[in-house]
């Protein structure tokens, strides 16, 4: 058995005021104990079921309830390895981590009504009157009887959590997104997402099925093609999770330098987030998706461009990894093969370039207005830019060939 001790239970939106997704271990990657047995959601951090008396590796209630956390560095006899778990077969949809949620039981027994509700802290309260798209993504397990719907988020201020009825169905409460479409995929992850509107005291989110037996839409799946079912329950696993206010934009972050002949590579993305829903592109093709971050080291100077879908409405943000030295633009051709430097940057006042005889300079605000032009009448001219708000511009060199080349240029 292998454990693996994660020691950041802080990580906090207090380490970044630009955290993006609201949701704390969102892909269920950090934990403090590898699960070794059904019912340790309590060992992904910032994660728990709705018993606040849940303690490891016993119960102070019954068990039943309880989220199972399943884990690549779980062993496969223990139910919830991955990717062979007792009841699936399936990767985790980013990552190793996921959790297994009982979304419904249709059984005559004492308790027919049992569900598992899976609830997760938010790194701050939401804000009020402030509209948040939510996502999260569901795999229908093998051994179920029954594909449902109305798999849903709540999300309040923790009061839902019952202590002695957190097994069963929650239907006082409502969810402020829920899947109406009843979700039979047992291959492919689903996307359930939707959009609300915060009334400000927000700092849990809970996913689960809320609605009641008689309320419910079942399809009844159980044959010898989906492997062995077992009693009369319905789980599904869930991974990646997030919680982002609806007007963010996409932000690639500042760019890199890779100085030449270096071998290290750099960061460039927001570090501080772990899983967004974004794809990142290298001349219009997709390299990676779903990662706030990424590690890379190009060989040349390279465009990154960051893809970031907010509930349908899609922004774009480029970070561009120089290979050379700072400020230093490798655009030659019409310039008599000398380089264009460009400095300082940041700047405050004065803008230097050298080298860019007979070429134009354009700066772009960050939604791509033009608020600079002028063309470059020596080797060496200083712009005054200093009436130019604080921010990030996107400056573009053109030469009489009519060849471009930018860099991102900070204003203090």
């Amino acid at each position: 058995m292998k454990y693996f001790l994660i020691m950041l239970f802080s990580f906090t939106c207090a380490l970044g005021s630009a955290q993006v997704n609201y949701v704390m271990n969102p892909s269920l990657e950090q934990y403090t104990n590898c699960p070794d047995k059904g019912d340790e959601i309590n060992y992904a951090i910032h994660w728990t079921s709705l018993d606040s008396g849940w303690s490891a590796p016993d119960w102070v209630h019954d068990p039943y309830g309880v989220t199972e956390y399943c884990n690549a560095c779980a062993a496969i006899s223990s139910g919830v390895g991955v990717p062979y778990g007792s009841l699936f077969h399936c990767y985790p949809r980013t990552g190793n981590g996921m959790a297994q949620v009982q979304m419904f039981e249709n059984s005559t027994s004492t308790d027919p009504y049992m569900r598992d509700y899976l609830q997760g802290h938010l790194c701050k309260p939401l804000i009020a009157d402030q509209a948040y798209c939510v996502t999260f993504y569901v795999n229908l397990e093998i051994g179920s009887v029954n594909a449902v719907n109305h798999i849903g988020a709540y999300f309040d201020n923790g009061t839902i959590d019952t202590t002695h009825h957190f097994g069963l169905i929650q239907t006082q409460y409502t969810p402020q997104i829920i899947e109406n479409s009843i979700i039979k995929d047992s291959i492919n992850w689903v996307k359930v997402q939707g959009t609300f509107t915060s009334i400000g005291t927000e700092k849990y989110i809970t996913i689960g099925n809320f609605t009641d037996s008689s309320h419910t839409s079942i399809y009844p799946l159980y044959d010898t093609t989906l492997g062995i079912a077992y009693g009369a329950y319905t789980w599904y696993l869930v991974d990646d999770i997030s919680v982002i206010a609806s007007n963010t934009i996409a932000n690639a972050g500042p760019d890199r330098v890779i100085p030449t002949g270096s071998t290290d590579s750099v960061v460039i993305g927001d570090t501080i987030d772990t899983y967004l829903p974004v794809y990142w592109y290298v001349n219009g093709v997709i390299i990676d998706s779903n990662k706030a971050s990424l590690k890379v080291h190009p060989n040349v100077t390279t465009n990154y461009v960051m893809a970031l879908d907010v509930c349908g409405h899609i922004t774009y943000d480029t970070v561009v990894v120089r290979v050379g030295n700072v400020g230093i633009i490798n655009l030659t051709a019409g310039f008599d093969k000398h380089t264009i430097t460009v400095y300082p940057n940041p700047v405050t006042d004065e803008l230097t370039i050298e080298n860019a005889n007979q070429a134009t300079f354009i700066l772009y605000d960050v939604v791509g207005k033009e608020v600079y032009k002028t063309t470059i009448s020596s080797d060496k001219e200083t712009l005054n830019i200093a009436y130019l708000q604080k921010g990030v511009y996107v400056g573009q060199v053109v030469n009489k060939d009519g060849e471009k080349e930018i860099i991102r240029i900070i204003k203090e």
